[in-house]
């Protein structure tokens, strides 16, 4: 198998040392921090920023901003997994960050729709079009680039730090969210977490400038035009599209649990929304628990197989909790969103070195950052909105159920078709090698 990397050269030690990996977390946790924070805080952003329309509907267009990362992120995908070819992953990495920091910090200095009136809503469509934009290139190139060259044994254990880092990014989110919703001074209050996200940005970004990769620049140096670029992507279409909804299960196993059900809940229950916040932070310690302990168990096992059963452990409990959701007390609630965070944790923590063995090496990132993309913001990062415009039509509790199983029934169906066509690996784009460009 040809790939970008032709100079026989390994990697050494530092390469994997600990600035790297601290690095590589620092930025992953600063992406998540961030969407989580705005996901977290929709009721008091959709107050400030749609002050004209009914709680419920402002909870939908605060939501809905996140469908215009749908264009940004698969821009911001391509134009940094194409980066990657001609000055490598760590480089690309060091601009993505400064992009996630900025829009970071300047989320936290919108004014609000009193003040600046529709230019408000505008701004905030357009920072968080450039965080995506940004973010999608952090987000695809940094889970690979951290497990690129290991062992195979060591790559779930690498993993589970990577999500580990997600969850710490979340974790920080959920618990500041909880104290500033639980705060009489909120409508201030919300925009320091931000601009605590900008600064810890910087702190990731003066790391990433201290390292220098071990292998020379003629090991990427691929000016790939954009005709040849795009040949790559028709190579690997039929990889693409199977990942869709895939990744997009990955983040719905997330957004689900931790944005959407926190003000949904309260609309159809009498639970309230802090005692539901305070409970997500308590479930994402459970997250970061666990996590090792599934890694540790999962490495040995068929990771295709460990998906399916981590789906389905998904679904059954979303099931049980929407499906018999009145009646149900607090510490009945967190226990099926513990089981959730369980069947979320082990489909995560298997996804990424699943994927690298079946991705061409030379097109991983390019795969992956297209696939991710577009999947996690058709099926994953919209799902607040979508679940809560299924029950604005249907008005019957137990709807967003219909989204969820809608997912996975076409990540199954891809699961099936990689599976079958791994057989006679018809699925293996490596034989359109970027020697014949």
């Amino acid at each position: 198998m040809t790939t970008i990397y032709s100079d026989t050269i390994t990697y050494h030690s530092k390469v994997y040392g600990r600035k790297h990996r601290y690095s590589i977390i620092i930025g992953n946790l600063l992406e998540h921090f961030d969407s989580s924070l705005y996901g977290f805080l929709a009721p008091i952003l959709g107050k400030l920023f749609f002050p004209n329309f009914s709680p419920l509907y402002q909870l939908i267009l605060t939501y809905s901003v996140f469908a215009v990362t749908f264009i940004a992120r698969p821009l911001g995908g391509v134009f940094f997994s194409k980066l990657t070819y001609r000055y490598g992953p760590l480089k690309a990495l060091s601009w993505t960050l400064i992009g996630v920091a900025l829009a970071t910090g300047l989320m936290g200095l919108i004014p609000g729709a009193e003040q600046i009136g529709i230019l408000a809503p505008i701004l905030l469509v357009s920072t968080r079009f450039f965080q995506s934009f940004c973010a999608a290139g952090e987000n695809t190139i940094a889970g690979y680039y951290l497990i690129e060259k290991c062992q195979k044994h060591q790559q779930v254990p690498l993993t589970s730090i990577y999500q580990s880092s997600t969850v710490l990014g979340i974790l920080a989110a959920s618990s500041l969210s909880a104290l500033i919703v639980a705060s009489p001074d909120s409508q201030n209050l919300w925009r320091i977490p931000f601009i605590i996200g900008f600064l810890v940005g910087l702190c990731g970004l003066w790391m990433r400038f201290q390292l220098k990769d071990d292998r020379p620049l003629s090991a990427f140096n691929i000016a790939l035009p954009y005709g040849a670029f795009l040949k790559r992507i028709k190579a690997n279409y039929k990889l693409i599209i199977c990942f869709i909804p895939i990744y997009g299960l990955s983040y719905l196993t997330y957004s689900f649990i931790f944005v959407f059900l926190n003000p949904y809940l309260p609309q159809i229950s009498s639970l309230s929304l802090p005692s539901l916040m305070n409970q997500s932070s308590s479930l994402l310690w459970l997250d970061a628990l666990i996590m090792p302990l599934v890694a540790l168990t999962i490495r040995q096992l068929n990771w295709q197989r460990v998906m399916i059963g981590c789906a389905l452990l998904f679904l059954v409990s979303t099931c049980a909790l929407l499906g018999f959701f009145q009646g149900l007390s607090l510490m009945e609630v967190f226990i099926w969103r513990a089981l959730m965070v369980i069947g979320g944790v082990g489909f995560s923590a298997a996804l990424i070195p699943w994927a690298a063995s079946i991705f061409p090496d030379q097109d991983k990132y390019l795969i992956h950052s297209i696939s991710y993309a577009i999947g996690s913001e058709t099926f994953g990062r919209t799902t607040p909105a979508i679940c809560l415009w299924i029950y604005s039509l249907t008005n019957h509790p137990s709807s967003p159920l219909l989204y969820v199983a809608g997912v996975i029934f076409m990540t199954f169906c891809c699961f099936g078709y990689l599976y079958r066509t791994s057989e006679n690996q018809s699925v293996d784009a490596s034989q359109f090698s970027l020697d014949k460009l």
